[in-house]
């Protein structure tokens, strides 16, 4: 779970990626809402981007049979797009392939062919997470305004420019 804590041990081991917030679809940076005096917290600290990771489509969740898990994420990357498409806000999906299920012959071959139907489609960008997060940041520094806490104030990290997001 995260702390008060989490964002500078994270920086200090060098993390600048989190791929377990399953809460959004849209990437964002994690922040402090406040600094407090004698914090150990600086400025210098690199951002803390949070990657949306869906359990709809984890292949460790998934009951399904291969090829009806390589149509589930099809499906769910197809409908991600026609959102984001409509929408003009791009979204992330996160395809976790753990080897213990997808890594299976029969999975694998569902799952190579559902990847050449969706490289094929001329509205989805591939990416790892390294390219997201640094797109993230040119995004967020684009914006340039001060960030705002969002709730009750209780979360001791906020979403940068979540209006934005």
């Amino acid at each position: 779970s995260v702390t008060r804590s989490t964002r500078r041990l994270l920086s200090q081991a060098g993390v600048e990626t989190l791929l377990d917030f399953i809460d959004d679809d849209v990437p964002f940076e994690l922040v402090r809402e406040k600094e407090t005096p004698g914090s150990a917290s600086s400025s210098s600290e690199s951002s803390l981007v949070c990657l949306p990771y869906s359990t709809e489509v984890s292949a460790i969740q998934s009951s399904l049979g291969p090829r009806e898990y390589a149509a589930a994420l099809e499906s769910h990357v197809l409908q991600m797009a026609k959102e984001s498409r409509e929408s003009g806000t791009p979204s992330v999906v996160c395809m976790v392939m753990h080897a213990s299920v997808a890594g299976t012959p029969a999975s694998a071959y569902e799952l190579e062919k559902m990847l050449c139907r969706l490289e094929s489609q001329g509205n989805i960008k591939w990416a790892t997470a390294k390219e997201v997060a640094d797109c993230v940041r040119k995004r967020d520094a684009k914006m340039a305004r001060p960030r705002s806490p969002e709730g009750d104030g209780t979360d001791p990290f906020v979403r940068a420019n979540s209006a934005a997001a």
